[in-house]
């Protein structure tokens, strides 16, 4: 006689809808009947184990309060099947709560949570994705996108980023010869670029075309295939152009002139389409301002 044995399925198709700042509902789809399912969450690259708990939800949705503004969170969904057994943990899913009092006032922040989406409310989201998704500097899947030097990323606007004072940042991974991290062109020149191996091999740079052309690159090498924290900043004001690596300051030189005015869209791990200069290796976390942001707001963002 054969015997059947049931096993309880875990959910699938887990997604996120209705972020603020401080709330977010998850939902996910049923495996078969169970009643009810468990839930975990915590801080983005959490260890399964050590998140929140919340036990017994009886529908596929779950409306998630009391988190942090503008905060990367991941999320697991349980079924827990009428046999009182469970099953394995479906996920992560991925989400950013928007909003807040965030270091500085962000033009555009790119978490790369399983998308190109721009998170900072102003919906300048990235199209034309050619890169791959993969595991962000906490191992977490799916968490930042890996380019292989023939792929990229496009941000089509281009107004909102034009202005004359900027902070550029975003965590890169590296070991590659050199390429755009984040391009802002304009014809042939840019108005801005924040780069790796540009101008000199194994350096970081903040580069922008003002009356003539200016450039600061970083004292050290990121091509150590380590995860690094890149900085510039083109301040308009005192006319000076600053790179920091992991949150310090390694380089200030003079400026001249303001950027000229970018004309093309925005692109990520490449210059545009007539020059290419592409970026090979693992770019997250990208999130550009139109202001200068102190060494301390710098450091912050980095820890």
């Amino acid at each position: 006689k054969q015997v059947s044995v049931f096993t309880c399925q875990q959910p699938t198709a887990l997604y996120v809808s209705d972020t603020t700042e401080n709330s977010a509902v998850l939902h996910w789809t049923p495996a078969n009947m169970e009643p009810a399912w468990n839930i975990e969450y915590g801080f983005s690259g959490f260890t399964p184990g050590t998140g929140t708990l919340i036990s017994n939800v009886q529908t596929n949705s779950y409306l998630l309060t009391g988190l942090a503004t503008f905060t990367s969170y991941d999320f697991y969904v349980q079924s827990a099947c009428y046999t009182g057994s469970t099953s394995n943990w479906a996920g992560p899913g991925s989400f950013v709560t928007s909003g807040g009092n965030f270091v500085g006032s962000p033009v555009a922040y790119y978490p790369f949570n399983r998308n190109a989406n721009d998170v900072s409310g102003h919906n300048y989201h990235g199209s034309n994705v050619t890169a791959s998704l993969t595991t962000d500097r906490f191992g977490a899947p799916n968490s930042a996108y890996y380019f292989s030097g023939s792929t990229s990323i496009t941000i089509p606007f281009i107004a909102p980023f034009n202005a004359n004072s900027h902070t550029l940042c975003a965590w890169v991974q590296t070991n590659s010869a050199g390429g755009r991290i984040l391009a802002f062109p304009s014809g042939g020149g840019q108005h801005y670029s924040l780069n790796y191996g540009f101008p000199q091999s194994g350096k970081a740079s903040i580069y922008y075309d003002g009356s003539g052309v200016n450039v600061a690159s970083s004292s050290s090498n990121i091509n150590d295939n380590e995860w690094h924290f890149i900085t510039g900043v083109i301040d308009g004001t005192n006319m000076t152009l600053r790179i920091y690596i992991d949150g310090v300051l390694e380089t200030t030189v003079a400026a001249n002139g303001n950027p000229i005015p970018g004309s093309e869209y925005l692109n990520i791990g490449r210059f545009n389409g007539s020059y290419g200069e592409y970026f090979t290796g693992k770019i997250d976390d990208i999130i550009i301002y139109n202001e200068v942001l102190s060494d301390a707001q710098i450091l912050s963002l980095y820890n």
